[in-house]
């Protein structure tokens, strides 16, 4: 059999159709395991935001790349805004939860050294006024 008789590659509809179900399920992996429509909402905003971060335009894009290296980077820059540790953990935990529900291991412990301290606000209160 010569190499001119195999396909050279599958139609570009049919990787269409594949990508279109793989982000499909992406999402359907994210969104489903959530049980509360308001942190469904927060999760998806979080995670849109990630993207916009790492330049992606869909869900399976932040399969593809160093989710580890990325998120790092993230946090970091999210520090550098001045976004408070305990408000870059709410985000986290939306990335966190996207990439566990589609089967990724992450270094969750060294991630988290990137974090920052958290700190407590304190409430004033006047008991004489």
């Amino acid at each position: 059999m010569s190499s001119s008789s195999l396909p050279s590659s599958l139609p570009s509809s049919t990787i269409a159709e594949q990508e279109n179900e793989n982000e499909k399920e992406v999402y359907f992996n994210f969104i489903n395991s959530i049980k509360s429509p308001v942190t469904k909402k927060i999760y998806e905003d979080n995670v849109k935001v990630f993207m916009k971060f790492c330049s992606v335009s869909n869900l399976g894009d932040l399969l593809k790349i160093d989710a580890q290296r990325y998120i790092i980077k993230y946090i970091m820059s999210l520090r550098e805004s001045g976004l408070a540790p305990n408000s870059i953990t709410v985000r986290l935990n939306s990335i966190f939860h996207f990439y566990a529900m589609n089967d990724v291991d992450l270094n969750k412990k060294k991630i988290n050294m990137f974090k920052g301290e958290f700190s407590r606000k304190q409430v004033e209160v006047d008991l004489y006024g």
